[in-house]
């Protein structure tokens, strides 16, 4: 019998609730067909709806079994499949919820875990920062009305062709009209053209007056500077070497105002042309230079850029140790010259000195500047602005490295809503 109890009642609980034991187990020394073993189960089978419904189909079976070959894998899969389900007890309704608790849990952490690994993976792909873009280097082009700037242009050529008809092109007075032709250009985005006039400006005071002259210096500052406009920052890099090296053989201690704004642009030009070694070097040395002339607005201004320079170059070149103190110097300075925590340069200084210390695995530290400067760069900048983006997803990625994932995932679910909102309003 397939079912025996030790009494009359212990057989009819078996009868509902318990299957036959297998073949393989109630007769281990007879080898029974899988397929015959089959037919057997779901002659048993609890449910009457799973059983045969006629003798017909039980003799179907029966005959296609005693004409049947050997199987191939597929068969032997669907048949090993069909035997799990005849010998499977059906579920009561108690069990039935379980099982749908059990399953609802499963899903739940399998997205979770989806969720965990797609930060992990997003986060390991992320490209460190660039530099900060609140002090960046280089502008967008100034925009100039068509019709002013034609009819403007035509005056200032009519201007220089008289000059040039009475005194010619070796005259200072020329050179000056060139020089604010040049000046013209590069308040209208034309660098182009302002390069090529400062270029003739310096050249021609170059060969009246000589390298040494304070106008030559002016002029070749204007030429350089007017490269770095227009992009070609190898170029100016040249120039402004060469004004550095005529300024040092001139002079022990260079005029100042000319120097530190060559050594300044030069540290720029390196810092675009990313050879950042040289150019911590140049900015070290303004900065040496400068410290005695940070009275004045603008002269803090550009100490408090050239020291986030700097310490953008330290981060970049993975100088953090370096870098973090700099950035801090930085912070001070731009906190005292706008009077505002929430001012872009302030709150990007704090940021970086945050990523610093989570580089150099202080990250008790750098979870404290990340949770103090989120906030305020979303109120200032907007939750969808690129650089507020740029935080949340290193915060996150400090998280992560930290061991608090859900603090990381809920992050990281918040830089995806905060762009699908920037997309949705383009």
């Amino acid at each position: 019998p397939p079912l025996v109890g030790n009494n009359l009642l212990e057989t009819l609980f078996k009868h509902v609730n318990e299957a036959p034991s297998s073949f393989a187990t109630a007769c281990p020394d007879k080898a029974v067909p899988e397929k015959l073993e089959a037919i057997v189960f779901k002659s048993l089978h609890k449910d009457p709806e799973h059983r045969y419904q006629s003798m017909r189909d039980l003799k179907k079976d029966l005959e296609a079994f005693f004409d049947s070959i050997e199987p191939g894998w597929i068969s032997k899969a669907r048949l090993k499949f069909e035997l799990v389900r005849l010998k499977v007890v059906p579920l009561v309704a108690r069990e039935k919820k379980i099982l749908a608790f059990g399953l609802a849990v499963t899903v739940v952490l399998i997205i979770v875990a989806a969720q965990l690994l797609n930060v992990y993976f997003a986060d390991v792909n992320e490209p460190p920062p660039g530099p900060g873009i609140a002090w960046a280097v280089t502008q967008p082009a100034p925009q100039s009305q068509q019709i002013d700037f034609e009819q403007n242009l035509a005056m200032a050529q009519k201007v220089m062709a008289g000059i040039q008809k009475l005194e010619g092109t070796k005259s200072s007075r020329y050179i000056h009209a060139l020089g604010k032709l040049a000046l013209f250009y590069e308040k209208n985005g034309h660098y182009g053209e302002a390069t090529e006039a400062y270029k003739q400006a310096y050249t021609l005071s170059r060969d009246m007056e000589g390298i040494r002259s304070w106008s030559t210096k002016e002029a070749m500052i204007a030429y350089a500077d007017a490269l770095m406009k227009g992009g070609e920052f190898a170029k100016a890099e040249e120039q402004y070497q060469l004004l550095i090296q005529q300024l040092q053989l001139e002079s022990p201690n260079p005029e100042p105002h000319i120097y530190l704004h060559a050594l300044q642009h030069l540290g720029d030009a390196q810092m675009l042309l990313q050879r950042y070694g040289e150019a911590i070097v140049s900015y070290e040395t303004a900065l040496k230079n400068i410290d005695r002339r940070k009275d004045s607005h603008s002269g803090q201004t550009t100490y408090a850029a050239m020291l986030s320079r700097l310490a953008d170059c330290y981060r970049i070149s993975g100088q953090y140790s370096r870098a973090q103190p700099v950035y801090a110097r930085a912070y001070d300075c731009w906190k005292n010259l706008l009077k505002r925590d929430e001012a872009a340069p302030v709150l990007l200084s704090r940021r970086f000195i945050g990523y610093c210390h989570w580089q150099l695995g202080q990250y008790k530290r750098a979870r404290g500047c990340y949770e103090s400067v989120l906030p305020l760069m979303e109120k200032t900048l907007g939750a969808a602005n690129q650089t507020t983006l740029s935080a949340m997803r290193e915060y996150s990625q400090l998280m992560w490295d930290k061991g608090n994932y859900w603090h990381s995932v809920v992050t990281h679910w918040r830089i995806q809503e905060c762009r699908a909102k920037k997309g949705s309003t383009g």
